[in-house]
């Protein structure tokens, strides 16, 4: 009978060690998982207003060291990460001047070279036609209503001096772009991904 109860007692002891130490996985599984939507939470705040999001990034890294994919992409946005991307506001902001710079220099007309410096009369809206002033006008109303792809598909239909003088500013956009997708695509992969991180 004592031996029995001995076992028992070992057996009872061993269950509700196992018992704990689930609980205290599963608490530290829910503590790293809120965690880490909270770190990721303010990686996306940080990029959707363009201020650097090296801080955030580091915090989600250890959840993609056991995901290829991943860590693939938490590499991609690093490059970025201490700068920050420009926003749509921004990318706008900058457009206006480099449109000015593309009509002026497209005046072959002293007057109107020198006119343009002070004044810009120009297409606006959806305009038709293949011309560097109807694609720019597409281009700027298309940015206006929040629809960076379009815009900057629109683009493609400049001429190689247009394109030229709006190189820098096609980059920012399509960084843009392809920032957000791998967010996107981080948001989805690290959702499978077993939680490690502890707060």
């Amino acid at each position: 009978i004592a031996s029995l109860e001995a076992a028992h007692k070992s057996a009872i002891s061993e269950i509700e060690a196992r018992i704990a130490t689930e609980n205290s996985t599963t608490q530290s599984k829910t503590e790293s998982i809120v965690f880490a939507l909270v770190a990721f939470g303010q990686l996306k705040e940080a990029v959707k207003n363009g201020e650097a999001y090296n801080e955030q990034l580091d915090s989600l890294k250890n959840l993609a060291t056991n995901n290829p994919e991943a860590k693939e992409i938490v590499t991609m946005l690093e490059a970025n990460s201490a700068s920050g991307i420009k926003t749509p506001a921004q990318l706008k902001m900058e457009l206006a001047p480099l449109i000015k710079q593309i009509l002026n220099n497209k005046s072959e007309n002293i007057f109107l070279q020198t006119l343009h410096k002070f004044v810009t009369i120009r297409k606006v809206g959806e305009q038709k036609g293949d011309d560097d002033e109807a694609v720019l006008a597409r281009i700027e109303m298309k940015l206006g209503q929040g629809d960076l792809p379009a815009a900057l598909q629109e683009a493609e239909n400049l001429l190689p001096p247009a394109q030229e003088i709006l190189a820098s500013w096609l980059d920012a956009g399509k960084l843009r772009l392809s920032t957000q997708k791998n967010i996107d695509k981080l948001q989805l992969l690290l959702a499978k991904t077993e939680p490690v991180l502890k707060p």
